[in-house]
């Protein structure tokens, strides 16, 4: 039988704010699970897997934010 942390479910947050995040999942039911090995959530932060010198993550808008899709391709694969 599989232990509690074989059986955890991990969440991938990637984001251009990852301070953000550092207070809601220190606090609550988040915080319980976390420390029981419940959950694993990792914050990734979308600008370092950027190229260029301004670390630029979004593209011209359109009526909405619109991120660089090769930006998110680089986090997705690394949250992998």
């Amino acid at each position: 039988m599989p232990c509690i942390e074989e059986m955890a479910m991990r969440f991938d947050l990637i984001t251009i704010f990852p301070g953000f995040f550092q207070g809601p999942l220190d606090h609550g039911i988040i915080r319980r699970a976390r420390e029981a090995g419940i959950i694993h959530v990792l914050v990734q932060d979308l600008r370092e897997f950027t190229k260029d010198r301004h670390r630029t993550v979004d593209d011209r808008p359109f009526a909405a934010r619109f991120y660089r899709l090769s930006r998110r391709g680089r986090a997705e694969r690394h949250a992998q």
